[in-house]
């Protein structure tokens, strides 16, 4: 009898010593608990001073300068608030339909934390990536534009080939005249040869400046693309003062190389004046070149080069989002709501 007794005791005491550090440990939990939502709470606000401050004084008034200090005042106090309730509520949730109640207000405050806070921290993580997505962006536009003015380029070389064929042919017209009298019917007949041959080397010269503007072209594109590249390595070295004064000469250079039109000049090109049958001659070779002129110029693309527009982290986190950056955010911010979940799986305790 003696012996079912002190078992009894030893099993009474043992179950008060389990209940006693189970209460132990669902208190230090709690503390645990509210200690992160303080802290969760805490860098919300900062992250809305932080982040709010600058576009908030940008604004007239005196008001504004105390005005993000007081939204962070209410931010990191009413989640602080709240998840301290919470908390207190998780540790006395008894049935299913507290517990639930208790969860959902806890996903609610992750909301209004995530809403208020989450593109800061995202941007604090992930701003220097997001940048460089812009950057990038902004040199693809240029190398666009780069590749239109070439394009362009590319295709004025047409009325380059058409003023060197109408000297060429001018030539051979005069050096037809003075053999056989081609144009006048009488061989060496030396008007008529010598006006076409001072047409030819006017035509050809015209043809030699065109050649001298599209080189000229040519090398404004080539340092426009030396300047893209310094830019490329400027993003790779979050050089933000380097790409920014290489983007930009690369932009002046496109735009001088873009107002560069042989057509333009090629319309209205003058070799002189003759009449008769060398007048007609050097027409038909003008107005051949001009035709090409024209046809090369309704075929050319309209160009617009692109300015760059700075944009700081927390702007460049929304524009172009970071996974990573963002997830770890909103990890920060569900850190009290994970800690919500454990304490109410926590076995109840009589008391808290």
């Amino acid at each position: 009898m003696s012996r079912r007794l002190r078992a009894s005791g030893r099993n009474q005491q043992q179950q008060r010593q389990a209940q006693n550090g189970g209460v132990l440990t669902a208190a230090a939990f709690l503390t645990l608990a509210r200690i992160i939502g303080l802290l969760v709470a805490l860098s919300a606000g900062l992250a809305v001073c932080l982040g709010s401050y600058s576009d908030v004084v940008a604004s007239d008034g005196p008001a504004n300068f105390v005005l993000p200090f007081v939204i962070a005042i209410v931010v990191a106090g009413g989640l602080a608030a709240g998840w301290h309730v919470v908390f207190g509520m998780a540790a006395q949730a008894e049935t299913n339909q507290e517990k639930v109640v208790t969860a959902i207000i806890g996903a609610g405050l992750v909301v209004i934390g995530v809403a208020t806070s989450a593109w800061f921290l995202a941007g604090k993580i992930g701003g220097a990536p997001a940048i460089q997505a812009h950057q990038n962006a902004y040199v693809q536009e240029l190398q666009e534009a780069e590749g239109l003015v070439a394009a362009n380029a590319a295709k004025e070389a047409e009325v380059l080939r058409a003023a060197e064929l109408g000297a060429a042919t001018l030539d051979a017209t005069a050096e037809g005249e003075g053999r056989y009298g081609a144009v006048s019917g009488k061989a060496g007949y030396k008007g008529i040869y010598s006006t076409l041959k001072n047409a030819a080397s006017a035509l050809l010269g015209a043809h030699g400046d065109l050649h001298g503007t599209d080189a000229k072209r040519n090398r404004l594109l080539t340092r426009a693309r030396r300047e893209i590249e310094r830019a490329v390595k400027a993003i790779a070295d979050h050089d933000a003062a380097a790409f920014k004064e290489a983007t930009g000469r690369a932009a002046t250079l496109m735009a001088d190389a873009d107002r560069i039109r042989l057509s333009g000049v090629a319309n209205g090109i003058s070799i002189g004046s003759a009449s008769g049958p060398a007048g007609r001659e050097i027409l038909a070779a003008v107005n051949a070149v001009t035709s090409v002129a024209r046809g090369v110029e309704g075929q050319l693309l309209p160009i617009t080069i692109p300015v760059y527009q700075p944009m700081d982290a927390k702007t460049a986190i929304t524009v172009y989002p970071q996974p990573l950056p963002w997830l770890m955010a909103i990890l920060i911010e569900a850190l009290p709501l994970i800690m919500l979940g454990l304490l109410l799986a926590l076995p109840r305790a009589p008391t808290v």
